[in-house]
Formats: structure tokens, sequence, C-alpha cells
């Protein structure tokens, strides 16, 4: 049993404190690997703080998160608002990090790197953007290698998409096929491909790539054909690694569930929801996998695999807030779009509506979470087009 003193004053019940620290290490951490378990645990059980592996403001980080897949009542700032949970625990952590005054330590590091993802899932990612600047040196393991891969991956993503604008299709192009090339192995690197092709296309689609003369010096080690230079091709390919994401996603909730929210579960169920919203509008037979992308299983039928990435992305919406506010972004865009969703997928928001959002919902989210269907028409461009921006816009004109 952990003890809540000295660590929180915002609870005394030991067993609540233990409870949600058991939880963050069997799901939270295991993802990422915030802190050490053994080292973490041994100098919290000690309760005499300061110690190198262990602060109240540490703690509070973790129990916030934690909290976050949490259903005891102690943890619901408000009842039955589950985007209330852990709040005390968040503010507490807020208040601490304030008194340290920027000092560098291990412990805040830590809680720094928690609070970044955990302010996130709270649709407050602006607030979170800071702490995502905090570098702490970890350990190594396969698993956590394997993260920074992908962490490093993602950035080469931001960078080729959204920091090359004076970059002809005739460099774009080869240069995504290269990343392409790096993304294979993992089934986590799906959201990252899907983001790859559906913005690779959406830039062929708002350029005339022929009328760019083709460069003479050999940027890039892939060689791109034809074909690659064709937004059909990339568009294709966003479909069908989104149908195949929409599978996992269907095989992950049937064994897991949804109470537990991975960054993974909900960007895919985002990222596959904006794809397969925009494949819906212009396709409506079946589509045959294309098993040279993966060995995954992939729904065929475009509307099924919409149902059930919406449908997780509405799980995870009883659950945090920013998946919420992307829940809410997919209706209404569907609505802009004059995309009518199946009747199956407008019945489950109808199920959870009153737990899903509200006007006091949509104002409170500070997010740049770009809309995906949106982002594409426009060619690949987010501005204006973040879901804080879009929210606020559509609700004053009762969109």
């Amino acid at each position: 049993m952990l003890s809540a003193s000295p660590w929180t004053r915002m609870t005394d019940d030991d067993l609540l404190v233990s409870r949600l620290v058991t939880i963050f290490l069997n799901y939270q951490n295991a993802y990422w690997r915030y802190l050490e378990a053994d080292l973490f645990l041994q100098a919290m059980k000690l309760a005499h703080p300061p110690s190198d592996f262990c602060s109240p403001f540490l703690v509070n980080a973790v129990l916030a998160m934690a909290s976050l897949s949490a259903e005891y009542r102690a943890v619901f700032v408000e009842a039955g608002d589950y985007t209330s949970r852990g709040r005390q625990f968040h503010e507490e952590a807020m208040r601490l990090w304030l008194l340290e005054e920027g000092r560098a330590s291990v412990t805040n590091l830590q809680a720094l790197v928690i609070l970044s993802m955990e302010a996130s899932l709270r649709g407050k990612d602006k607030l979170a953007r800071p702490f995502g600047f905090a570098k702490a040196r970890y350990r190594g393991n396969v698993l956590f290698r394997e993260r920074c891969m992908l962490t490093r991956l993602t950035h080469d993503l931001n960078q080729l998409l959204f920091t090359q604008d004076g970059e002809g299709m005739y460099s774009l192009v080869p240069a995504a096929l290269s990343l392409r090339e790096r993304l294979y192995d993992c089934c986590e690197y799906l959201c990252v491909r899907m983001t790859l092709a559906s913005n690779i296309g959406a830039r062929l689609q708002s350029q005339d790539s022929q009328s760019e003369p083709r460069s003479r010096e050999p940027h890039h080690a892939a060689e791109a054909d034809g074909e690659h230079f064709e937004a059909a091709y990339w568009t294709s390919e966003a479909a069908d690694l989104a149908l195949q994401a929409a599978k996992l996603l269907e095989y992950y909730r049937s064994v897991y569930g949804l109470k537990v929210v991975l960054p993974f579960i909900f960007q895919a169920a985002t990222t596959a929801s904006f794809i397969l919203l925009d494949l819906c509008s212009r396709e409506t037979g079946r589509r045959r996998p294309n098993d040279e992308l993966h060995s995954i299983e992939a729904f065929e039928e475009p509307r099924s695999g919409l149902e059930e990435s919406f449908r997780c992305l509405l799980g995870l919406a009883t659950q945090v807030s920013i998946a919420r506010g992307a829940a809410l972004m997919v209706l209404k865009t569907a609505k802009i779009m004059k995309v009518e969703l199946p009747a199956s997928v407008m019945r489950l928001p109808r199920t959870v509506a009153e737990i899903v959002w509200g006007t006091k919902n949509d104002r409170s989210l500070s997010s740049s979470y770009p809309n995906y269907a949106l982002v594409a028409a426009k060619g690949g461009r987010p501005e204006g087009l973040t879901m804080e921006e879009l929210l606020n816009k559509w609700s004053n004109m009762s969109i």
C-alpha cells in the first residue's frame, strides 16, 4: 500500500492513490515509459521527500494521468462528467510546477512529459505544448527505442509536409517515398502513414505538378514512377490504410474495451474517420485490400470502416475531452461536405450525446488538433482548420 502523504494534499485515501499508481504503471507507463517504475515506487514507499526519484509534483502528475483511465468516485470533480476526472490532481501539479520556478531535476522532467500528454488528452494541447520541450534521458530498452523512432518519424513527417513551402512536387514526392520506406514494420506507424498518404494526395490535387520542371539534382534516394505523381495513387493508399486501421480498432475494442485511452488508439480512430468520411463521399462499393501495404486484415466496405472508426472515437469521447472535440468535428464536417452518414453511424452519437458534448465542452477546448478532411481539401494546409478555431466558428454559425 502506498501512502498519499506526503505526496499529495488532494486526498488522504491511501487505497485510491495506490490504485491510481497501479493504473498508471500498468497502462500509461507501459506505453511510453515516462519513469522507471522500480525507482519511483521505492522512493514513494519511503515517503521521505525530497527524493531523486519521487516528488509531490511527479506524483500529482501521475495521479492526474491515471485518473483519466479510472472510474473511482473520488477522481470525479463533477459527478458523471468523465472529463473532470483527476482535474484536482492536474491543478495541484500545475501549482507545484509554478513553485519549482523552472528548476531542473529528473522528477520535474518526468512530470512535465506526463503533463504534456495528460493536458493534450484533456483537450488542452496548447497548454501542453511548452511541456513537450522537456527532455529526459532514460535507460534504453527495445520498446523505448521504437517509441523514439516513431517520434523521430513523426517529426520528419511534419518537416516534410508543413515546412517545405518552396519544394516542388518533384522533390516532395521522392522524399515522401523515402520516408514511407521507413514505416512498414509497426502497426502503430499506421497513423503516420495515413497522414503522409492523405496529405501528399491533397498536395498533388491542389498543384499542377506537370507545370514544374523536374529537378536535375538527385535529392532523395527513392525513385518515383509516374503513378507516384498522381493524387489518386496516394488517396487510394490512404483509404486502404484507413480501412486497415479500422479493422485494428475493431479488434482492440472487442478485446480491451475503450476505457483506457492510448494515444495510438485515439489518433488511429480520428485519422481513419476523416479519411473514410472523404472516401464515403466519393465511393460506395467494396474495395479489394491492398496486400502490398500490410499483412493486416482490412474492411472492404468503406461505410463499415467508417462506422467502426467512428464508434471507437465516440467511445473514447466518453473518456477524454480531445476525443469529444474530434468526434464533433467529424459530424459537423460531414454536414458541411453534405455526406450522408450511414444510419448505423448516426445512431451512435445519439446514444452518447448527453455524455459526449455540449456547448460548454466545445468552448472549453484549447486544441490545435487539425481537421484532416478539410486540411486535405485545402491542399494539406492546416491554417485556420484547428479544432478550437473550427468549433468556435461553427458554434457561432449554428452548424
